[in-house]
């Protein structure tokens, strides 16, 4: 529990470390506008339904679209300034989500969750 709280806790300095090529974009002068990143997004994956937008967070991050594609939840980053779709995180299957369902319930479920309570 200890090394995966860690893991949750400096999440801020280890996702643009392992994922600067997604979270991390060369600023320009004009953004491309919501709509039109959202449909870049929908050209890359056309059978993905688009259910969250996070606008950038800053003037050197990416947008990310939140999407249902083929069975799985995956976040797609775009560049708001020249709409290039720089790939997907799978929602599931990466080093938070991992570290986040070990530590919260130890991957089991409700059953994992008690037990993590009651240790705690």
């Amino acid at each position: 529990l200890a090394l995966t709280g860690i893991i949750y806790l400096f999440k801020p300095q280890l996702d643009p470390l392992m994922y600067g090529n997604l979270l991390t974009v060369q600023s320009a002068e004009h953004a491309l506008s919501a709509d039109e990143q959202l449909q870049r997004a929908q050209a890359a994956y056309p059978q993905g339904k688009i259910s969250k937008y996070l606008p950038p967070a800053d003037a050197t991050s990416s947008a990310q679209f939140v999407m249902h594609n083929d069975g799985r939840e995956v976040t797609v980053f775009v560049d708001p300034y020249r709409g290039t779709v720089l790939g997907e995180q799978d929602a599931k299957y990466n080093l938070q989500a991992i570290a986040r369902a070990l530590h919260g319930e130890l991957m089991i479920g409700t059953v994992g969750d008690r037990l993590v309570e009651l240790a705690a």
